[in-house]
């Protein structure tokens, strides 16, 4: 589940997002950048937004003590989404490997 509000931690912020998979063994994730580049379909079904370039921060991992920022960049044409592109950066925090 990914959920989102307004309401955020941070000045300059758009969105405050939570993000939980405990069926995938994640209690929550602080960082979901895929979950956030589908958020931009989340926007233009409910947001008001008008043609043109919108950019927008989505703060995630508040809650966990580990706060991430991900920039989203949508592009709007004739009422239809164009583009969307995601932005951000991450601290490495575990790394594995799979051999065959």
């Amino acid at each position: 589940a990914f959920v989102y509000s307004r309401e955020t931690a941070a000045d300059g912020h758009h969105f405050h997002a939570r993000m939980f998979a405990p069926g995938l063994g994640i209690g929550e994730d602080p960082a979901t950048g895929g979950a956030v580049a589908a958020f931009a379909g989340v926007l233009m079904q409910f947001e008001p937004l008008g043609d043109g370039e919108h950019s927008f921060t989505v703060e995630q991992g508040y809650a966990m003590g580990r706060p991430s920022e991900i920039g989203l960049q949508m592009v709007i044409r004739d009422g239809a989404l164009a583009s969307a592109e995601i932005a951000g950066s991450a601290v490495l925090v575990s790394e594995g490997g799979l051999r065959a």
